[in-house]
């Protein structure tokens, strides 16, 4: 499989995506994903979760109910 897509970032780009047959083993496992938290429009067409917010959706305040959940951690320094 190689290496992972980032390993350390320091200039502070938080848009790093896992590859689609990550994705896919993950949703194979999971049964398919609900929510992802931390997302894009542009991510979501990996991770196609039925439920997903974008930064300007603020998910710190929304219910994270839900049986199936996938996030990602921020990669930019600073942003954890």
């Amino acid at each position: 499989m190689g290496r992972p897509h980032v390993t350390n970032n320091s200039q502070g780009n938080n848009e790093w995506y896992t590859p689609p047959s990550i994705m896919f083993r993950a949703r194979s496992v999971m049964g398919g994903i609900e929510l992802d938290p931390a997302s894009s429009e542009i991510a979501n067409q990996t991770v196609m979760a039925k439920r997903y917010w974008t930064i300007q959706d603020n998910a710190l305040d929304r219910d994270w109910s839900c049986d199936t959940l996938w996030l990602n951690p921020p990669y930019g320094r600073g942003l954890i």
